[in-house]
């Protein structure tokens, strides 16, 4: 039968040694761990995840400053003598973009692929890449439409916490980064490209897809979410949105337990992302309206509490209605 595993295979494997990871949502059944890093003791999962986390984190970092400094001199520019200041104003909007996607896919999403082909050689079943209900997806966007101003209300407030000078001026730094890029007229369909969709799909891939899969084999799901959650926080090093950006890991890292699948997850934080940099697009346009003015924008308590009783409901509808979805895929 086309998709069914072959017995005889299965059980050639078991007298190799090869374990195998349950996953109930593989119409193929349990996961085969025959990679080289699964054979004899290994790195425990949890640490795997922390050292590909790390790793992806500076290749990400070493891959898009290289593009985009690549980019800087192809132009002919910068001139010799001049200091890190004057080299900065000199980048283009477009060679940010250009760097940032660059390094998202070479520096998190490929060593992801690579990595997970060392544990399996079902990496898309182990990354949890497969079909998803279309009633999932949908469920997961109306939650997260409903947890949009609670995450609005926690970045309000985790901004008014004090914060040391440095991580203030990283903060101002890096914001300064993004103002750049989406005031510099670009365009709608590069920013979503550049901003939104490539950062989707390439964080999830590392966070939802390797991490919390790895932290789950540790720590069992409901640690393995948490973490994955706080760890998404941490990971943009912005001291003033760890709080939201906790919770909005969270339900990524629930959205992927829960039904299965990254696309979902996937989905949502393209979503989230679309959403902010729609709401900079508007403020660009207008002569009335700064970004300053928008990001400052406070939703009211009604908003947030009826957000809180959409998104509880959406949790709820999930919760009790995905297992029957089950299997997705792979």
């Amino acid at each position: 039968m086309p998709g069914s595993p072959d017995p005889a295979r299965s059980r050639e494997k078991r007298a190799a040694g090869v374990s195998y990871l349950p996953d109930p949502w593989s119409r193929r059944g349990a996961l085969p761990l025959d990679g080289v890093l699964e054979r004899g003791r290994g790195l425990a999962p949890w640490v795997a995840a922390l050292l590909v986390l790390v790793g992806a984190f500076i290749a990400f970092q070493v891959v898009g400053a290289v593009v985009t400094g690549g980019l800087l001199f192809v132009r002919g520019a910068p001139e010799p003598g001049m200091d890190a200041a004057a080299v900065q104003q000199l980048i283009a909007p477009a060679d940010i973009i250009i760097g940032n996607s660059v390094g998202q896919v070479l520096g998190l999403a490929l060593p992801v692929v690579l990595m997970a082909w060392l544990h399996s050689t079902r990496q898309g079943g182990f990354l949890r890449l497969r079909r998803a209900p279309w009633a999932a997806v949908g469920l997961a966007l109306l939650g997260m439409a409903g947890l949009q101003p609670v995450v609005g209300a926690l970045m309000q407030l985790n901004g008014q916490l004090p914060l040391p000078e440095f991580f203030q001026r990283l903060e101002e730094m890096r914001m300064g980064v993004i103002r750049q890029v989406l005031e510099s007229g670009l365009g709608p369909t590069v920013n979503l490209l550049g901003l939104a969709l490539v950062p989707a799909f390439c964080e999830e891939l590392l966070f939802r897809g390797y991490a919390q899969r790895q932290l789950e084999r540790s720590t069992g799901a409901a640690w393995g979410v948490a973490l994955s959650g706080i760890l998404f926080g941490l990971y943009h090093l912005s001291p003033a949105q760890v709080l939201p950006l906790s919770v909005l890991g969270f339900y990524l890292a629930y959205l992927t337990w829960r039904t299965g699948s990254l696309w979902p997850a996937v989905l949502v934080h393209f979503a989230n992302n679309a959403f902010a940099v729609a709401g900079a697009e508007l403020a660009t346009a207008r002569s009335d309206l700064s970004l300053d003015e928008v990001e400052a924008t406070a939703w009211p308590w009604y908003a947030v509490a009826g957000g809180l009783v959409l998104f509880a409901a959406v949790v709820f509808f999930l919760h009790t209605r995905a297992p029957r979805w089950q299997p997705a895929g792979e």
